[in-house]
C-alpha cells in the first residue's frame, strides 16, 4: 500500500524572484538605509513601472507577491502586483534589510571620517546586524514564501541588495549585487529537510540608476 509523501516531495521545482527596490530618497544622495525608511523618489517609481511592464511579459503565473514592511520596498512591491493584477502584497518583516547601526544615515564619506578604514576592510561598527542573523531571517522567509507557492505559481518577493547578497552567500553563488530594480530568479528544489537553491540567473533593471558621482562604496 502506497504511502502518503511529504509535502515537500510531492512539488515540483518553485521560481523564486527576487527584486531590489526602486532608487529611495536616500539611495539618490548615496546614505546607507539599513532599516531606516526613506520613500522612493520620482525615479524609483518609474524604475518599478518599468519593471512591471517587463515582469507582465514573462511567460509565468504569479502565485503573489511578497515584500519588506520598509517603504521603498512595499512602495515598489505595490505597483508590481497593480501591474501583475495580483492581490495586495504580503508583507513579512523577516524580509527588511539589515540593521546598519551606528552608520544608518550616514554618507560613505562620514563613515570614513568616523570609523577610518572600515569600508576598505569591508568591517562593520559593533551594532550592525551580523550576517548569519541576516541569512537565518532571509531564508525562514523565503523558505515559507516557496511553501506558499508551491503548485500555485512563481513567487515575486522585493526586498533590499543587503539581505538577497546574504542569500546568494548561502547557497554557494557568493556575494551577487544588483543594482535597483535588479534581481535573481530563483530556483528552489523542494527537499525533505530544507529547501535547495539550484540555479541563480541576474536579471537588469529596465531603467537604470545613475551611476555614483566618482565611484564608491556600495551602500543600502
Amino acid at each position: 500500500m502506497a504511502t502518503d509523501a511529504t509535502p515537500d516531495e510531492s512539488v515540483d521545482p518553485v521560481e523564486l524572484v527576487l527584486v531590489r527596490h526602486g532608487q529611495s530618497v536616500w539611495n539618490a544622495v548615496r546614505r546607507w538605509q539599513g532599516t531606516a525608511d526613506p520613500p522612493l523618489t520620482d525615479l524609483g517609481r518609474e524604475q518599478a513601472r518599468a519593471q512591471a511592464d517587463w515582469l507582465a511579459g514573462l511567460d509565468e503565473t504569479w502565485a503573489g507577491v511578497w515584500t519588506s514592511p520598509l517603504r521603498r520596498a512595499a512602495t515598489t512591491a505595490e505597483i508590481i502586483a497593480t501591474r501583475l493584477g495580483l492581490p495586495a502584497p504580503i508583507v513579512d518583516q523577516r524580509l527588511e534589510e539589515a540593521y546598519a547601526g551606528e552608520w544608518e544615515g550616514m554618507t560613505p564619506a562620514e563613515i570614513e571620517r568616523d570609523w577610518p578604514g572600515y569600508l576598505t576592510r569591508n568591517a562593520r561598527p559593533p551594532s550592525f546586524e551580523p550576517d548569519p542573523i541576516v541569512r537565518e531571517r532571509a531564508w525562514s522567509s523565503l523558505s515559507d514564501v516557496v511553501r506558499a507557492a508551491a503548485g500555485r505559481g512563481s513567487a515575486l518577493v522585493v526586498t533590499h541588495s543587503g539581505l538577497m547578497r546574504r542569500v546568494s552567500e548561502l547557497h554557494g553563488f557568493g556575494e551577487v549585487a544588483v543594482p535597483n530594480l535588479g534581481g535573481y530568479r530563483l530556483v528552489v528544489e523542494p527537499d525533505t529537510n530544507r529547501h535547495r537553491v539550484t540555479a541563480l540567473e541576474v536579471f537588469e533593471p529596465m531603467i537604470a540608476t545613475p551611476p555614483r558621482p566618482n565611484g564608491g562604496a556600495h551602500v543600502d
